[in-house]
């Protein structure tokens, strides 16, 4: 039961992680894609 646990604690910090890399990246990503 510990795995899966881990795993969805995994899932939602990459998710942060995502959120965070676009918000800061986004501006650039737009104006590079």
């Amino acid at each position: 039961m510990e795995f899966p646990e881990k795993k969805i604690k995994a899932g939602l910090s990459a998710v942060e992680t995502c959120k965070k890399i676009h918000n800061m990246g986004g501006i650039a990503v737009a104006a590079h894609p």
